[in-house]
């Protein structure tokens, strides 16, 4: 039988961020779909249907954790673990809202892996 890949969206605004996280979670064996923005994304997550989400949150708003909440409140998409990437200070605020776990920006490469293969595979 053929072993499907994990997917993997990452939604991050600073090219750099999202090319070495690609690198990295396609070295790991991940499916990687990478997006720049939010825009639309909603609608691609539920046609994706990704195993797993990092989500780039600049500000810890309504408007900031518009999509992390509808993905959430949605009983197709709720299920779908979501990782926040933030530098914002109190990004872990975020947990009770929306993520299943926030990763501080800049962040460790080992954690990264660490925090999406415990989400992915558990």
């Amino acid at each position: 039988y053929i072993l499907m890949k994990k997917r993997i969206v990452v939604v991050e605004p600073d090219l750099d961020i999202r090319e070495i996280v690609g690198h990295i979670l396609s070295d790991r064996g991940f499916e990687v779909i990478p997006y720049e923005n939010e825009k639309g994304m909603f609608e691609n997550i539920v046609f994706i249907m990704p195993d797993i989400i990092l989500l780039d949150i600049f500000s810890v708003t309504e408007a900031g954790t518009e999509l992390c909440r509808r993905l959430k409140e949605d009983p197709k998409t709720r299920d779908i673990p979501v990782i926040v990437l933030s530098t914002h200070t109190r990004a872990e605020i975020v947990k009770e809202i929306c993520a299943e776990d926030v990763i501080p920006k800049p962040f460790d490469i080992d954690h990264l892996i660490l925090v999406v293969e415990e989400h992915v595979c558990s």
